[in-house]
């Protein structure tokens, strides 16, 4: 992913609509684009002014002058001909313009609710973050039969790999997914899941071609006891 589309990821980073693997490389872009960074700044600002405008109630009277006013001033035919840039020139001006403002502020504030002023720039894991940045980063996305799919990225100079998963069925709560490095040797446990979706650091990658998911107990086992649910190989 080059620099450009890298910037292109802001607005969906703002609307929360990236995925685990796109947000935490959109947020290390973060750490070195004060271009976007600055941006960022000035969305969750406008937000916060957006917030406390629309939290303060305009006085009871206005909205009766605005109606007096719109009761007695007449509307103007539209123009034919010459078109000209058009102006303001109506009586009680400066009641409709607030009138339309607020209205205004409260759409906009509405589109803006995501830019939470509260809702600063996470700082990523430097583990997961040196993965994903890796110059040798390799991803890998994929689908389960079952339901769900994820995103795989394998840094094999740094014998380390970044899962993530979604949409995963659901299981009890006396369960877990379990994830597991998978090659010539005995399976190595790599981590657990207990909901639909979730994300694993998995290091030492070493001699692992694959990675698996099993359904265990809650708090994980050493050895599978089951088939896996799905396998995917590791690139590289």
């Amino acid at each position: 992913m080059n620099a450009h589309d890298m910037h292109s990821l802001l607005a969906p980073y703002t609307l929360h609509a990236l995925t685990d693997v796109e947000r935490r490389r959109f947020e290390h872009h973060l750490t070195e684009c004060e271009s976007c960074a600055e941006e960022l700044r000035g969305l969750n600002e406008t937000a916060a002014m957006l917030g406390v405008a629309l939290s303060r109630r305009p006085p009871a009277v206005l909205r009766e002058r605005v109606m007096e006013e719109v009761s007695r001033t007449r509307q103007l035919p539209p123009r034919v001909g010459n078109h000209r840039r058009w102006r303001w020139n109506l009586p009680g001006t400066p009641l409709l313009f607030l009138a339309a403002a607020a209205v205004i502020t409260a759409v906009l504030f509405t589109g803006f609710t995501v830019f939470s002023s509260s809702d600063q720039v996470r700082h990523p894991d430097p583990q997961i973050d040196a993965v994903l940045s890796a110059s040798d980063a390799r991803d890998v996305e994929f689908r389960l039969a079952g339901g769900g799919s994820g995103t795989l990225v394998v840094s094999r100079s740094l014998n380390k790999a970044f899962i993530t998963m979604d949409g995963l069925p659901a299981i009890p709560a006396t369960r877990a997914y379990e994830l597991w490095l998978l090659g010539p040797g005995t399976p190595r446990p790599a981590g657990l899941m207990h909901d639909t979706r979730g994300s694993r650091l998995l290091t030492a990658l070493d001699d692992a071609t694959q990675v698996g998911v099993t359904v265990e107990r809650a708090e994980g086992v050493s050895a599978p006891t089951s088939a896996p649910i799905f396998t995917l190989r590791l690139p590289g």
